[in-house]
């Protein structure tokens, strides 16, 4: 029996007709079957389904998280994007995650070798990782660096108004420090390869400087 048998026999949904996995799909998305022909009903023209239209009514309807600007803006890195979007999802290969799809680890902080390893303890309660946040904003912005991720991201959000460079650097110096400890992390598992904190912080320093000269927010 081939692969391809086998797939359509273990998703029952393989043999149902493409109108019938869409209806399927958007009362998953929207609740009820009703909204979703409503949401149909809208997107068709001519007795044809537009995708196009079908997008943008689906994506419409998503409601925005809070971090969305600060994480994906266009002064930000996209590589540091990346990681801050996963971090604000909590969906960074971390111990405490890979614990709970099933992975028999142990949990401590690389970075300390202290507590278990979650979020909150690697980016914000780790020692190692207090004092490069300490450093960073003292020297760079005047970011008030709190116990929590949610608790950082709503203190960004809400000085969000003033001089566009000094929003620009706060986005910039926060997502930098995020990418940048992410990375020391996995350098010390993968690599074996330990940085010390200044040197850290230098870099940090530097990535954020160099960043915010090259790019352009209309000053």
């Amino acid at each position: 029996m081939s692969n391809d048998k086998l797939d359509m026999e273990a998703d029952p949904r393989a043999n149902l007709p493409l109108g019938l996995l869409i209806k399927d799909l958007l009362i998953h998305l929207v609740g009820t079957p009703s909204r979703a022909e409503e949401l149909l009903k809208d997107c068709t023209q001519a007795d044809k389904l537009r995708m196009g239209m079908l997008y943008e009514c689906i994506r419409s309807r998503a409601s925005a998280v809070g971090w969305y600007r600060t994480v994906h803006n266009h002064a930000v890195l996209p590589k540091h994007a990346i990681i801050g979007s996963m971090t604000c999802q909590n969906k960074l290969s971390i111990v405490d995650n890979l614990k709970h799809r099933g992975f028999s680890l142990a949990n401590r902080c690389v970075l300390c070798e202290g507590a278990g390893e979650d979020v909150q303890q690697l980016f914000f309660c780790c020692p190692y990782s207090s004092e490069v946040w300490k450093v960073v904003c003292s020297r760079l912005c005047k970011l008030d660096i709190h116990s929590s991720l949610p608790q950082v991201l709503l203190w960004i959000r809400d000085r969000n108004r003033g001089k566009a460079r000094v929003k620009v650097l706060r986005r910039v110096a926060f997502m930098s420090t995020l990418y940048m400890l992410w990375k020391e992390r996995n350098a010390r598992i993968f690599k074996g390869v330990r940085t010390a904190t200044p040197i850290l912080i230098s870099r940090i320093c530097y990535i954020v400087s160099t960043w915010m000269y090259h790019c352009t927010v209309g000053f």
